[in-house]
């Protein structure tokens, strides 16, 4: 997991070099400081499970539902959050708060769209903040345990959850997805879908914006998702993808006006 001290670095960078994303960035860097010590306190899912196979590529280790979640420390995260961001969320009823968390980790796996339509946006985002810590910590304690084969699958072999980024990296670039849920990376195909699978490349696509070709956004005619993708094959450090997911959101807005949808948040929540 990138260094604390790295997103700080980067949120600089970005202030300086896109002055009007300085409001997202100074929201992005509040969370990240009220995250780092919600993981500090949050203790990591207990979890058990088996990879299976299905279409020829191996399923997720673990589907992690509300029942998994320890409720009191999402209790404990959502309030630190509502506290510095929204106040006036800070007294919402905790059957509330259990019933958008079932709703939305079963969006994790599915896409997000539906739920949307239903769900109020804001609350959805905090819920998707207040779940980090505790899957984050998870991720860390299950990563040891996994092998390769644990790895081809377009959700997180981890958690379950569609990727809400990718990269490329080292000197074959190769493509690595971001989890949406807990933050882990593992390899994928570049020329396969995130979402539908395809790898017809009739169908797969890209563009970039200001001549910037370390950044793209990935498309899929078939299915009509995006999902952007930073080439840090140059780089030697992983990249701070919340801070650059969210540096980069006129990427997302783009993609949507020309008719692509979203499948999963931002890191700092259900802005689109």
């Amino acid at each position: 997991m990138t260094l604390y001290s790295e997103y700080k670095k980067r949120v600089d960078h970005w202030r300086e070099k896109l002055p009007h994303a300085s409001s997202a960035l100074d929201k992005v860097e509040t969370i990240l400081d009220i995250l780092a010590v919600q993981r500090e306190l949050c203790p990591p899912l207990s979890l058990s499970g088996d990879s299976t196979r299905q279409h020829g590529i191996t399923a997720p280790l673990y589907t992690v539902t509300l029942e998994l979640i320890n409720f009191a420390a999402l209790q404990d995260v959502f309030g630190a959050l509502t506290a510095k961001l929204a106040p006036h969320r800070t007294n919402t009823p905790a059957s509330v708060l259990a019933e958008l968390t079932g709703s939305y980790l079963d969006a994790t796996q599915t896409g997000i769209d539906t739920l949307l339509n239903t769900a109020d946006a804001e609350l959805l985002s905090l819920v998707h903040l207040a779940l980090k810590p505790q899957m984050e910590k998870t991720a860390l304690t299950v990563l040891p345990g996994l092998t390769q084969e644990d790895r081809l699958c377009n959700r997180c072999p981890i958690c379950g959850a569609l990727p809400y980024a990718s990269d490329l990296r080292n000197d074959n670039r190769e493509r690595f997805l971001h989890c949406s849920l807990c933050a882990h990376q593992w390899a994928y195909p570049r020329v396969r879908c995130v979402f539908c699978d395809t790898m017809d490349t009739e169908q797969l696509g890209y563009f970039t914006v200001d001549d910037n070709q370390d950044i793209r956004v990935d498309f899929c005619k078939s299915c009509g998702g995006y999902l952007k993708n930073f080439d840090i094959s140059q780089c030697f450090s992983p990249p701070a993808m919340p801070v650059e997911d969210t540096a980069t959101l006129h990427l997302d807005y783009k993609a949507i006006e020309s008719g692509f949808k979203k499948a999963t948040p931002n890191y700092i929540g259900f802005l689109i």
